[in-house]
C-alpha cells in the first residue's frame, strides 16, 4: 500500500493542531495496566535506527507539571529506542499523575 506523502502531512496537521484534547485521565487510561513493550510498538512507533544513532544515543530530561497530552506527543515524536529518558514529574502536579 502507498501512502500520499500530502495525506501524511494532514494526518500529522489534524493530530498536533486538533481542537479536542484528551483529558489526563484518558491519556492515563491508554497506558495503564499495559505491557512497555506493547506501548512502545502501538503507541511510540518509530523508523529502525541507522548505525550512527546507535553509537550516539541522546538523553532527554522532560519535566511533566500538566498536560498530559502535550507531554504524550513530545515524547512521541522525540522517542527512539537507543535514547535515554528521564521523565520528573513535579511537585505542583495533579495527583491523578502520580498513581
Amino acid at each position: 500500500m502507498i501512502i500520499n506523502e500530502s495525506f501524511l502531512l494532514l494526518l500529522l496537521q489534524e493530530w498536533i493542531c486538533s481542537n479536542e484534547k484528551p483529558s489526563d485521565q484518558e491519556v492515563f487510561s491508554k497506558y495503564k495496566g499495559k505491557d512497555r513493550d506493547i506501548v512502545r510498538g502501538e503507541l511510540f512507533p518509530h523508523p529502525i535506527p541507522t548505525l550512527e544513532e546507535n553509537n550516539l544515543s541522546i538523553a532527554y530530561a522532560v519535566v511533566l507539571f500538566k498536560s498530559a497530552n502535550l507531554a504524550e506527543k513530545v515524547l512521541q515524536s522525540i522517542y527512539m529506542p537507543h535514547n535515554i529518558y528521564c521523565i520528573h514529574v513535579d511537585v505542583k502536579s495533579p495527583v491523578g499523575y502520580f498513581s
